[in-house]
């Protein structure tokens, strides 16, 4: 009967034995699962962030490279216009054959044509220069003979900051753009 007890008792306590071994395993599995879980977690985290970082760096380099196509556009388009200052009538081929009153006819309405297309930016630049500042000083006469009731003080600072900027703006647009002529000629 010891011995009966004894094999049932073994039974019974390998049963509970491999229960709480099985138990234990289980337990193992859920942290293990849990901490691969958690792993992935943290590394779709990070692909996230790293998806997010590539994705500003490629909306970075994208406005970059627009910026520098306009860029090269309006460069190409005024190294055009510089191209097209350049053309000249008086040296054209077209009078070779002519007599030679003809010839120095042609050259001089040629060389005309040239001066007056030559002159037509600065010609305008200057214009725009000369016509700001009589505006300003006509506002600035008529302020006075008004005695200042012509405009609020108000109104006419308004005005006269306006034609300031104005000039400046010309000014600066106009010796810019010779600057930037001279720089490409060279």
């Amino acid at each position: 009967m010891e011995s009966l007890l004894s094999f049932l008792g073994s039974a019974a306590f390998g049963g509970v034995t491999g229960l709480l071994g099985g138990l234990v395993n289980r337990v193992f599995d859920f942290f293990t699962t849990k901490a691969r879980y958690q792993h992935e977690e943290v590394m779709l985290d990070k692909n996230l962030e790293i998806t997010k970082v590539e994705a500003e760096r490629a909306v970075i380099i994208a406005r970059e490279q627009a910026f520098t196509e306009r860029e090269l556009a309006e460069y190409e388009a005024m190294g055009k216009s510089f191209e097209t200052d350049k053309v000249t009538f008086a040296s054209a081929g077209l009078i070779d054959s002519a007599s030679s009153w003809v010839k120095s006819f042609s050259a001089l309405v040629f060389t005309i044509v040239d001066f007056i297309r030559g002159m037509t930016r600065p010609g305008i630049t200057l214009y725009m220069c000369i016509l700001t500042t009589l505006i300003y000083f006509q506002i600035a006469a008529v302020i006075e003979q008004a005695e200042g009731q012509v405009f609020t003080p108000d109104e006419a600072l308004k005005i006269i900051k306006m034609l300031v900027e104005g000039v400046i703006y010309l000014t600066t647009m106009a010796v810019g753009w010779w600057f930037a002529t001279r720089a490409k000629a060279r």
